[in-house]
């Protein structure tokens, strides 16, 4: 086992463009700061050149592409962050990941196929009406490139090649947003979206595959020949829970849009409606919950190598301070977002959303319940325990739809997010226990700090104020974070700091002011 260690960490050394975990978080964060900003930008410009019902067609067709993506590559590029550093210790890379595009390229061109074949049906299944083919036929083209990103994004990401993962994210947000606005504004129609979506993805590829050209003879080597029959039953099960959880996932995120669309009292046309409303609404919460579907990407090859290396308290340790980062810095940022909802929707859209402005805080909390359950649930893919992870999502899509139902049919938008946020939150609690059974101890800190969020809904004043309480005790105390912790913290992040030329010892101030006070007293009694 030492031996194939090693030359796995060889073949590490031998690929260009490996990152660190630390390197990976903030490579994500830069990027993320700057694809944030254009995507707010892009969805700011759909919400000013479309009318609600417009916006309303074109949320329910980036859901069909959030939602039919993993099916149609069968979840399979999904196994990449559990079984690539596998198969590398294993000397059979190359072979794995040849075979899984070959059947996902197979299943691609299957799916689209269909698709063209029964348009009618296809229109009235995904926008409630008949529509000219040329949309079903770009609607396809579409989620054939995207399924084709996710691919190429997947591989890159689970090499461990983050910034050139971030490139591709970035690259993505930036050309939809320049090619997307211009369509809408010149062509005065939401269809032109998805052609200039196609482009974005095919731009954002390249950088992948440019990166995965160079590193070809690494990647894609084999030097153990594995039997077909012994790979497939490796990564099957796994592939099957992980397509499970994406369609759960994806049904658990899309169901409360297509029941408000069905279930509201003015028909199809106020669904139409209210579901653009709840777009608007979901523009911030929408940016936290895709920088967790990135970090869940990212955590997974990471977790899956100190798996292989059998660095359990490693794993422990990173669970629990990523949770807890994750809670207090998505919080805080929601706090902010909360303070500069006035001037984006009265100023920016013109008083139009007001439904989805008094829908924001709530679905901000929603939103980081489970961006934490996603996170969470690395871990259980990382033990390969799916198929527990797989019956949580089950029983929070049912519990989606039970609490949906009456709330919509009574309280239209408002019980639609009520009953979605109570649903995220028992689904994080239902994640976090089980991840602690399997053998990741979560600490009751972690556990508060994951419910922080909920001061959200008390407001922005009195959520920055909490929050500004809560920083001061994680920096000075070990009521939030342990000693260990923040070490942990300033090992992994200041040495990166310190190469971007800020002299920055410790993120934490080594003592409070009374107490540097008492030892400069003390320090004059002794002289």
């Amino acid at each position: 086992m030492t031996q194939t260690v090693s030359g796995s960490n060889t073949n590490q050394r031998q690929m260009r463009g490996v990152d660190s975990f630390a390197t990976g978080v903030v490579a994500i964060l830069l990027a993320s700061v700057l694809q944030r900003v254009l995507g707010l930008g892009r969805n700011l410009g759909f919400c000013t050149f479309l009318s609600d019902d417009e916006l309303g067609k074109w949320a329910l067709a980036n859901g069909f592409f959030v939602i039919a993506a993993p099916i149609v590559a069968l979840g399979l590029p999904g196994s990449f962050g559990k079984f690539v550093e596998h198969f590398r210790q294993q000397g059979c890379l190359g072979q794995y990941i040849r075979r899984v595009i070959f059947v996902c390229t197979l299943a691609i061109v299957a799916f689209v196929l269909v698709m063209v074949a029964v348009p009618q049906w296809m229109s009235r299944f995904l926008y409630g009406e008949l529509t000219e083919f040329s949309v079903i036929f770009w609607t396809a083209i579409t989620l054939a490139t995207v399924t084709g990103f996710n691919i190429v994004y997947e591989l890159v990401i689970s090499l461990r090649l983050v910034r050139v993962s971030s490139v591709m994210q970035f690259l993505n947000v930036a050309v939809f947003a320049l090619v997307g606005v211009l369509a809408i504004w010149h062509f005065e129609t939401w269809v032109v979206l998805l052609p200039s979506y196609a482009i974005a993805c095919t731009v954002a590829t390249i950088p992948g595959i440019w990166s995965l050209s160079i590193n070809a003879r690494d990647v894609f080597q084999t030097s153990a020949p594995m039997p077909v029959r012994r790979m497939w039953s490796r990564i099957a099960s796994f592939a099957i829970m992980l397509w499970l959880a994406n369609l759960l996932s994806n049904l658990f995120e899309l169901s409360d849009r297509y029941m408000l669309l069905h279930l509201c009292h003015g028909g199809q046309e106020q669904g139409q409606s209210l579901v653009g409303q709840f777009y608007c609404g979901r523009i911030i919460p929408n940016l936290l919950a895709g920088l967790a579907l990135v970090f869940f990407s990212m955590i997974l090859p990471y977790l899956s190598l100190d798996w292989e290396d059998k660095r359990f308290e490693s794993i422990r340790r990173r669970m629990n301070n990523v949770l807890t980062t994750m809670a207090i810095a998505f919080t805080g940022g929601s706090a902010l977002a909360l303070a500069a909802a006035p001037l984006l929707f009265q100023w920016g859209l013109g008083g139009r959303f007001s439904q989805g402005e008094s829908i924001l805080a709530l679905s901000l909390v929603q939103t980081i319940w489970g961006s934490i359950s996603l996170i969470a649930s690395a871990y259980l893919m990382c033990a390969e325990k799916g198929r527990q992870n797989t019956l949580l999502l089950a029983a929070a899509v049912v519990l989606n739809i039970v609490l949906n139902w009456p709330l919509i049919y009574y309280f239209d938008l408002f019980g639609s997010v009520v009953a979605t946020a109570i649903a995220n939150l028992l689904l994080m609690l239902a994640t976090m226990w089980r991840v602690h059974r399997e053998g990741c101890q979560l600490g009751a800190r972690t556990l508060a700090l994951c419910l922080a969020p909920i001061i959200l809904v008390t407001g922005a004043g009195c959520s920055l104020a909490c929050l500004l309480i809560l920083t001061v005790l994680a920096g000075r105390t070990n009521w939030v974070l342990s000693s260990d912790d923040r070490k942990w913290l300033d090992g992994e992040i200041t040495p990166r700091l310190r190469a971007w030329k800020l002299p920055i010892e410790s993120l934490w101030p080594r003592t409070s002011p009374i107490q540097f006070k008492l030892d400069a007293q003390a320090s004059a009694c002794q002289d």
